[in-house]
């Protein structure tokens, strides 16, 4: 007979043991978890997921590959709490969040030269929380982001295996929009509102230019000068020193090709922590401010007239904040496209799909000065026009744009666009947030079609994120559902949901 003395020693052992026992999670393979990204293949011939099981179900994520049927393809598990899915013709990005207090952030680099079969190549840890990441098809270099500010710029060697990354800035603001311009070897960052939605455009006079000292300079003529930056923000010695206020206006211009070659610049430092090729510049840097430029633009209604008067008088400018994507245009490099939101009670001119134009070169001149933006850069909005769609839809309070494609279905230019106010967000209860899909044509504005989400259960569909092939198969995610969403745009006839994939 047991005495007491070991009945206790073995009952301590007992919950020792039960204690240091890892918890056991079942095997994601193909399910879908928390879904967050997805992306097509060069070829549109298969879908790319990426589940972030942000419930932890699994403590695992996964890359879900399917067809363009719906068929699941293969699965490749990744770290859990994944942000965003990256996609050329041969390479796959994947950035995943810190799991918990022990976990690590990542940067994933599969080679997808055979579409069904990713192959790991490189992984790189992160210590800030990654929000996105950018490259283009044969471009050699890549971009991620970090909620933070933290931007890293990566090379993509020929043995991918070699590959590396660097940080190269610490950005005042949260930039998820990011597009790199091959043609110029430049890359776009522009200002996100990831939170709850607290930044607001910003209609302001731009008459004058100030001093240090925030007394007004003139010209020879005794006139005043005009120099892109809010007369508020100069004049008041308290908005001057609030640099975070005019972040949120501000995009940053990072000159690739420059930073590259910088190495053979007169005046490079060479340190035992730092070199001179694409170098990490800090605090008054004087490359940084040449960087950062001012972002304002006035739109056009659906029937050419301007948002309001004021657009009229050429010192009044509408600066711009918060934009969730930017997208190139497939057939001219001289164009791209951004997803500028805002809440309505805010910013009253915003949420809509923006068309940006190159009209002047926006490096700075050999004497060292910056273009203004809107020297350089034309704005058009294509979608998101009062009256237009069907009984006005896409002017109503709910239509939020995200993530957004363009291609060519069919002969014609369609822009496929994913609304979402989400759940996540402090700016709207529970009844105020919407989810959707919506279609149109670009060429002659004639169609638009419009396809929302649900909330309710079982089946709750929460679009978030759009793929799209020239097909006109699309692919979306519902996050809170843990399903994607197939669906079959059709230009001139509607969206039509095919399957619905757990």
């Amino acid at each position: 007979m047991l005495n007491k003395v070991t009945c206790l020693s073995i009952a301590l052992l007992t919950i020792s043991l039960s204690c240091k026992r890892d918890e056991i999670f079942p095997s994601i393979g193909d399910k879908v978890a928390s879904p967050i990204d997805v992306q097509a293949s060069e070829s549109g011939e298969y879908f790319y997921i990426l589940n972030a099981d942000f419930d932890r179900t699994y403590n695992m994520g996964s890359v879900l590959i399917i067809d363009q049927d719906g068929n699941k393809i293969k699965s490749v598990e990744v770290p859990r709490l994944g942000r965003s899915l990256t996609v050329t013709d041969k390479d796959m990005i994947v950035t995943t969040d810190f799991p918990d207090d022990k976990g690590q952030a990542h940067i994933l680099l599969f080679d997808i030269t055979d579409p069904k079969e990713p192959v790991l190549k490189q992984k790189f840890n992160l210590s800030c929380s990654p929000i996105n990441a950018t490259m283009r098809k044969s471009y050699d270099y890549f971009f991620v982001s970090c909620a933070d500010g933290n931007l890293y710029i990566g090379k993509l060697e020929a043995a991918r295996e070699n590959s590396w990354i660097k940080q190269i800035r610490r950005l005042d603001a949260t930039r998820r929009a990011l597009y790199i311009d091959p043609k110029r070897e430049l890359l776009f960052a522009f200002t996100t509102d990831i939170g709850s939605q607290t930044s607001a455009d910003l209609p302001s006079a731009d008459l004058s230019t100030f001093d240090d000292a925030q007394k007004e300079v003139f010209n020879d003529a005794g006139e005043s000068i005009p120099d892109e930056i809010p007369d508020d923000m100069q004049s008041n010695r308290r908005e001057v020193a609030a640099s975070s206020g005019k972040s949120i206006y501000q995009f940053t211009v990072y000159d690739i090709k420059a930073e590259r070659d910088n190495g053979s610049a007169t005046g490079c430092v060479v340190t035992p922590i730092e070199n001179c090729i694409f170098p990490s510049r800090a605090g008054l840097d004087p490359i940084l401010k040449k960087e950062t430029r001012w972002l304002y633009f006035h739109l056009n209604n659906f029937d050419g007239t301007p948002d309001t008067l004021s657009a009229l008088d050429p010192n009044f400018k509408y600066y711009r904040t918060n934009f969730y994507d930017v997208k190139p245009d497939p057939f001219d490099p001289d164009t791209f496209y951004l997803s500028h939101r805002g809440v309505p009670a805010k910013s009253a001119f915003a949420n809509q799909i923006v068309k940006v134009q190159f009209v002047g070169d926006i490096r700075p001149s050999t004497e060292g000065k910056v273009p203004h933006t809107g020297d350089v850069l034309s704005f058009e909005r294509i979608s998101g026009f009062k009256g237009e769609g069907q009984n006005g839809v896409e002017t109503t309070k709910y239509h939020y744009p995200g993530d957004f494609e363009l291609t060519e279905i069919n002969g014609q230019q369609v822009l496929v666009v994913n609304h979402f106010r989400d759940l996540a967000s402090e700016a709207w209860n529970r009844n105020e947030v919407y989810y959707s899909i919506t279609a149109k044509t670009l060429e002659e504005n004639s169609w638009f079609t419009e396809l929302p989400g649900s909330l309710s259960s079982p089946n709750i569909t929460t679009y978030y994120q759009i793929a799209l092939n020239k097909t006109g198969r699309a692919l979306s995610c519902s996050f809170y559902g843990n399903a994607v969403m197939l669906l079959e745009v059709t230009p001139g006839v509607g969206i039509r949901e095919i399957k619905r994939i757990e």
